[in-house]
């Protein structure tokens, strides 16, 4: 990744969100990752994006 643009936020007591484009050496693609809080922790971790347009535009 070169760059990453926010496009939006959710936080909340247990949780956040995030939406955002990472610009790849073949283009941009679309993350969205879904944090799980707990006693001020990260205790999981979801990420979501296309993973076939990931590897077309240069990721590993």
């Amino acid at each position: 990744m070169t760059a990453i643009s926010v496009i939006q936020e959710v936080h909340g007591l247990n949780g956040s969100a995030i939406l955002y484009d990472a610009r790849m050496p073949g283009g941009t693609v679309r993350f969205a990752e879904f944090f799980s809080i707990s006693d001020g922790n990260i205790t999981a971790l979801r990420l979501h994006y296309d993973a076939a347009d990931y590897t077309q535009k240069g990721g590993r």
